[in-house]
């Protein structure tokens, strides 16, 4: 059984390798909207297309916020601000360098994956004066809603999860575990 997200957060599936494996989320409030992570470049034209269903427009985008450095939940966040002029990136302490200057991160990836540009595309890095650094309980305001970020290691040494006030979600990123059901032997 899985639970429906409130209606002012939207799921969108990135498409990233196999269908439901990696995933986004749009969190909207009156005329503001946020992106939490933004999973790899080919996954771009999916969260434009759910803001687009939502009826807000990329210039009303005001955070592309990133739980944690992986590609698969970072790899896609220069190609999405350039389509939101107004976003900036909300980050963790420990990523914000690798956004700015992703050639370690893209360097020790491309020793991992043969794949690499198949499934991340080009990693571009991301100017400095459009990301900011979140520390552990720090908040931002979306619309009437207050996002709070917690520092919650453990995936990785720079993960976030972000509580919305609003709708009392935890958006968690990686911060849960995984559960593949494609893998899982043909159960759902």
């Amino acid at each position: 059984m899985s639970l429906a997200p409130p209606e002012s957060i939207e799921i969108i599936d990135g498409h990233y390798f196999i269908p439901e494996r990696a995933g986004a989320y749009l969190v909207h409030d009156s005329e503001e909207a946020a992106f939490v992570d933004n999973i790899t470049r080919f996954s771009i034209s999916y969260l434009l297309e759910t803001l687009e269903k939502q009826g807000l427009k990329p210039e009303q985008v005001r955070y592309a916020i990133v739980t944690h450095v992986h590609l698969d939940h970072s790899g896609g966040t220069a190609e999405l601000i350039k389509h939101c002029p107004n976003a900036t990136v909300l980050c963790h302490p420990k990523a914000g360098p690798h956004i700015i200057d992703p050639s370690k991160l893209v360097a020790g990836a491309r020793s991992i994956y043969d794949d690499f540009d198949q499934l991340y595309g080009e990693i571009e890095p991301v100017d400095a004066d459009r990301v900011r650094i979140m520390e552990d309980l720090e908040s931002i305001q979306l619309g009437s809603r207050t996002l709070t970020f917690y520092d919650t290691p453990g995936h990785a040494r720079h993960h976030h999860a972000i509580l919305d006030s609003q709708t009392n979600t935890m958006i968690a990123g990686d911060a849960f575990g995984l559960r593949y059901h494609q893998l899982q032997g043909g159960t759902s």
